[in-house]
């Protein structure tokens, strides 16, 4: 199956069988919904009206509920710094990075979690996904 995304043509492949009931629906790709999350670019704009500290990497800005980004304890405007010790500068990136993590293995994000005095920033283990 191939699929458009970002303007760009993405080949997938799709296995029909019966989804169990007991495990949440993650859709599996290459992208960071894959692993349960939908981010955008965080700008100085947005880094200024969030009262962040950074003006780079990607706000988390919907977490699917029981999948790999929720069970990390990934939360809505929280700030995604690094994957794998790699800085991350868009949302492509994070989705290379993501795309990289063999299937069912873990992935180390390095997170800024805004709140009082700050915020504070804090590694989460993301992952896995269904293989």
């Amino acid at each position: 199956l191939t699929v458009i995304r970002d303007r760009r043509p993405v080949g997938l492949t799709v296995v029909i069988g019966e989804m169990p009931t007991d495990e949440p629906a993650v859709a599996a790709g290459s992208s960071a919904e894959s692993w349960g999350l939908s981010v955008e670019p965080l700008g100085a704009d947005t880094a200024l009206r969030l009262n962040l500290p950074h003006s780079h990497g990607v706000v988390v800005v919907d977490v699917t509920p029981g999948g790999p980004a929720d069970k990390a304890g990934l939360r809505r405007g929280d700030v995604i710094l690094e994957v794998n010790r790699r800085s991350v500068g868009d949302p492509a990136a994070l989705a290379r990075d993501l795309a990289a993590v063999p299937p069912g293995q873990s992935v180390l994000v390095y997170i800024h979690r805004p709140g009082g005095s700050g915020g504070r920033n804090e590694y989460v283990v993301l992952g896995p996904t269904r293989p």
